[in-house]
């Protein structure tokens, strides 16, 4: 009888620890599913906040530059720039580089010295 009875305990133990390590193997697992999942969700959150910060910076500027359109002045300057247009009785300069200025490329070694002789 006693036999019997140490048998069933020591079948009992290697049960437990069985069900116990794959309880544990279970958990691990399911945590490491959410630490991969809530690093993504950090790695995007910080992707929207830069994405926040630079539409909020856009904002700024574009808010800027109605207020700029919303005065008489801010209105003209921008007619004048896109459309090249003048008032009644204005004159509009327009300057040309000259060729020489246009045409100062680097020049090498070789074409400096062909130069010389030209």
């Amino acid at each position: 009888m006693r036999r019997g009875k140490l048998t069933r305990k020591v079948l009992f133990i290697r049960v437990s620890v069985f069900i116990f390590v794959l309880f544990s193997i279970l958990t691990i697992r399911s945590l490491w599913i959410v630490y991969e999942k809530n690093k993504v969700v950090r790695e995007r959150h910080t992707g929207l906040e830069e994405e926040i910060t630079n539409l909020k910076g856009r904002k700024a500027s574009l808010e800027e530059e109605i207020g700029r359109l919303g005065t008489e002045r801010g209105l003209e300057e921008e007619i004048r720039t896109k459309f090249q247009v003048a008032r009644p009785g204005e004159e509009t300069v327009i300057l040309v580089e000259s060729e020489q200025a246009t045409s100062s490329e680097k020049k090498g070694f070789w074409d400096t010295i062909k130069s010389l002789f030209e």
